[in-house]
């Protein structure tokens, strides 16, 4: 399904409530919400879109709209797309919350399912399309994160540039899982990306960039590996 992408602004106590009941990707949880959205509550957010003011308190987050959202939303006098999904997530209630977290583990668990029974399906594109995916590389469990990792693997060098914008996150676990996929992927392409890691202050971090360029096993890579060995051998 193509979608929209689009940059909102959502109130930092809002951010500090999904924080507090274990949301790792709000974006993730605004998506599946604006996917129960019906022709009722279209009709208000675009009218409440018109007069809100944003909270001066607020982060922003990238969302992606589905496309037949867009045009039900256009089709009300063609708000802003950004202010419509603000006004939206304004009615948000913890229950609401804990909703789109129990769905996207349950679409999460139905996805390893039919890996599991479909290693055709694996490859598809579509894959990068799905917040489950992402969600669990971001947290979850370690499970969880290694079955996406495999899936993003799978789907090879369409998945790098997600990848990449998983190394600025600030969970250990998930830029660790970001550099081991990088590495099975084994594109050349990430090896400036990846050996950069080589000097992290985190061992383990360093650790990881380490096998993920042996994985790639480019001459140019596997040289970033031996001067990173023979550095920490002097070291010691």
């Amino acid at each position: 399904m193509s979608r929209v992408e689009v940059i909102v602004y959502l109130p930092d106590m809002l951010m500090h409530r999904m924080k507090a009941l274990g949301v790792t990707s709000p974006a993730a949880i605004v998506e599946t919400i604006l996917s129960w959205l019906e022709d009722e509550h279209i009709a208000n957010a675009a009218l409440e879109s018109r007069v809100m003011v944003r909270y001066a308190a607020s982060t922003p987050v990238r969302v992606r709209v589905p496309t037949p959202l867009v045009n039900k939303v256009r089709q009300r006098g063609d708000p802003d797309l950004a202010r419509f999904v603000e006004a939206v997530m304004s009615w948000v209630q913890d229950e609401h919350v804990f909703d789109a977290q129990r769905v996207l583990r349950d679409q999460l668990i139905s996805q390893r399912s039919v890996v599991a029974s479909a290693a055709g399906w694996i490859a598809s594109e579509d894959l990068l399309d799905a917040p489950e995916v992402w969600e669990a590389m971001r947290g979850f469990s370690p499970q969880a994160r290694r079955d996406a990792s495999i899936i993003l693997a799978r789907v090879g060098k369409p998945a790098i540039p997600g990848l990449l914008a998983l190394l600025d996150d600030g969970r250990l676990s998930t830029r660790l899982a970001a550099i081991r996929t990088l590495g099975l992927i084994g594109d050349p392409a990430v090896i400036d990306t990846v050996r950069r890691y080589l000097s992290d202050n985190d061992p383990i971090l360093a650790a990881a960039a380490s096998r993920a360029l042996t994985a790639i096993g480019t001459p140019q890579a596997l040289a970033w590996v031996d001067a990173w060995k023979r550095r920490r051998k002097k070291a010691t």
